[in-house]
């Protein structure tokens, strides 16, 4: 229930945000492609919250030999589902504070290392939501494992170069605005308070490391505790949004 509570937050406040942040900029007539790509963030976000929801009444965070072979296979089946999600919730988040960079700081090299990282985090984002929903060959080996002969990607090695490579763009998207703010020509109290804007996004960053590590300790304990190490990255998630 803790969990649930805590996806509930930040999922409402997200999503309140995100409302708050398009009416606004109706009422200023300024809405623009990074407006569009964080209601793609939230879209996909809350279909990834609704996975979450379907897999803690299945009993996610008891340990997988107390709950019947039926739960964990519905466990596994929502987080198949949600894992596209999640990668594209990231993606299109971080895409939206690229876009919106470029209407904010008109500078040459901002506009280059934005659209530059644009451009290879929609290659490695097609990447990872194509592996996620073709990670096994039949698609039910995922939740099911009965078949005899399966094709499945590495999980561990997929999912943690996945996370690092996560790890490595929020850094990269955060560091933008912190190198550039210093330069701009604006009081000291704005600057300290774009700062501290941008500076929230460590917490996704602190977050997403918490996460792939606790990952990498529950993937070595095998399959019963697989679904466990997935409500982690539910999290960063509706905070990045």
């Amino acid at each position: 229930m803790q969990v649930l509570a805590f996806l509930v937050s930040f999922t409402g406040l997200a999503t309140i945000t995100v409302v708050l942040r398009l009416w606004t900029r109706q009422r200023l007539r300024s809405a623009g492609w990074d407006d569009l790509l964080i209601v793609v963030a939230l879209a996909a976000n809350l279909v990834l919250f609704s996975c979450r929801v379907v897999e803690i009444q299945h009993g996610l965070g008891h340990p997988g030999e107390t709950l019947p072979p039926s739960a964990l296979r519905t466990q596994l089946k929502a987080l198949y589902l949600s894992l596209p999600f999640y990668h594209l919730t990231l993606l299109a988040s971080k895409l939206s504070a690229l876009a919106l960079y470029t209407r904010l700081f008109r500078l040459r090299r901002v506009l280059l290392a934005s659209y530059s990282l644009a451009g290879l985090m929609c290659v490695a984002g097609t990447w990872m939501v194509l592996s996620a929903i073709l990670f096994c060959l039949p698609v039910r080996d995922f939740w099911s494992g009965t078949t005899p002969q399966p094709r499945c990607l590495p999980k561990k090695a997929v999912w943690l170069s996945n996370g690092a490579i996560q790890i490595a763009t929020h850094v990269v998207v955060l560091a933008i605005p912190l190198v550039v703010i210093p330069k701009l020509t604006l009081r000291r109290r704005v600057k300290a308070g774009l700062f501290l804007l941008f500076g929230l996004g460590l917490v996704v960053v602190v977050i997403s490391i918490v996460q792939l590590i606790t990952v990498i300790e529950i993937l070595t304990r095998g399959r019963g505790d697989l679904s466990r190490a997935l409500h982690y990255p539910a999290l960063p998630c509706p905070a990045l949004v």
